[in-house]
């Protein structure tokens, strides 16, 4: 929903009221040219510069998103329920490694499906 309010929201109204803002200066001065006119082409042409990296931006977070998306999916089919997939680790005070508990197969499985039913 960020993307979208910053991409189709924000951007948008930014430009509609640039160009509104350039037409009123426009009738203004009853149609003519002045100095003012090309530091209003800059702003707008700012503000498609904005809009064109918003956009890049969203292609490289969705790529992103796809990709990690394939390779858990993936993980999520590939594992049997009894496989250990994740162990994590706690250290004490004085230095000393111990492991924390196991999360196993069923579990990676358990969560998926819940983050999906969540998500829907």
């Amino acid at each position: 929903t960020r993307m979208f309010f910053v991409l189709f929201l924000k951007q948008s109204l930014q430009m509609n009221l640039q160009i509104t803002l350039y037409n009123a200066a426009r009738v203004e001065r009853m149609g003519r040219w002045g100095n003012h006119d090309w530091l209003q082409f800059a702003s707008i042409l700012g503000l498609m510069a904005t809009t064109l990296s918003e956009l890049v931006d969203a292609a490289i977070l969705g790529r992103a998103f796809f990709q990690t998306r394939k390779v858990v999916i993936q993980k999520v089919s590939e594992i049997t329920d009894e496989e250990i997939y994740a162990r994590p680790a706690q250290t004490n005070t004085n230095g000393d490694f111990n492991l924390k508990e196991t999360y196993t197969g069923s579990d990676l499985k358990e969560w998926y499906w819940a983050t999906r039913r969540s998500f829907i």
